[in-house]
């Protein structure tokens, strides 16, 4: 795969064994350089992360702690996708920003339920951090020129994508890119308005002449995906590795 060490993800190519044959450019900033990719996975992670990647069939993703070269313990939602012998193995890290604004939000909860001293103050706090919450849910991942990655993520709530529709449909706008993709495999519940918003994102993606596909559906996501008419002329893949690779 020629274009693997420009790809702005974390990318190894393995062999059977869990060699390293290749890796993108982003691996070498993330992480040492090792032969071995379980070299990069800490102790506890190893055996777990076996099991997982060796599955031929497995297309969804498992959260594994590497040992990254900015920190020894850091959570990284890692995939696989075995062609022949040889795999391609893509991680990206737990979206710590999503982490941290959560924790913070829990907090000014906490807080407001103590007390009413700046009770308005702090409210607002609370809206602001989790409508960012919300926009970090649904990343724009430029993997090319031409090629968008949105992996969505947490619960697709009515508030979450008019905040994500509004910043996909300004972002795609601006940009050249002709292909995209739509990853769930971090998508927990579906609620109703917000498959209904999905649509509407669907429809608009459509209208910017984009190519989307969907990746990483769960049997319980399609079925509740099925009445939207957009979402029947999307292409959809088992896992997002696959697609990365037809696409680029």
């Amino acid at each position: 795969m020629e274009q693997a060490k420009h790809l702005p993800v974390v990318y190894f190519k393995v062999d059977q064994n869990f060699k390293i044959l290749e890796t993108s450019d982003q691996a070498k900033q993330e992480f040492i350089r090792s032969s071995d990719f379980f070299s990069l996975l800490d102790s506890e992670s190893r055996e777990k992360a076996l099991s997982f990647l060796q599955d031929p069939l497995n297309s969804s993703s498992i959260e594994l702690n590497m040992k990254s070269i900015s920190n020894p313990l850091s959570v990284y939602q890692v995939s696989i996708n075995w062609d022949d012998q040889i795999g391609h193995i893509v991680c990206y890290p737990a979206n710590d920003q999503v982490e941290q604004l959560a924790i913070q939000l829990t907090s000014l909860r906490e807080r407001l339920d103590d007390t009413n001293f700046s009770l308005l103050t702090k409210k607002e706090e609370l809206e602001r951090a989790q409508q960012r919450i919300d926009a970090l849910s649904g990343p724009l991942i430029f993997l090319s020129s031409e090629l968008v990655l949105i992996p969505l993520f947490g619960d697709v709530t009515i508030d979450k994508m008019q905040i994500i529709n509004e910043k996909v449909s300004r972002e795609l706008y601006q940009s050249d890119s002709t292909k995209l993709l739509i990853d769930f495999t971090a998508v927990d519940h579906l609620h109703p308005k917000g498959i209904d918003l999905l649509g509407e994102l669907i429809e608009i993606i459509f209208l910017l002449g984009q190519k989307p596909i969907i990746t990483g559906l769960s049997p319980s996501h399609a079925r509740l995906l099925s009445n939207i008419v957009s979402f029947k002329q999307i292409k959809k893949i088992n896992n997002v590795q696959t697609a990365i690779k037809q696409m680029l």
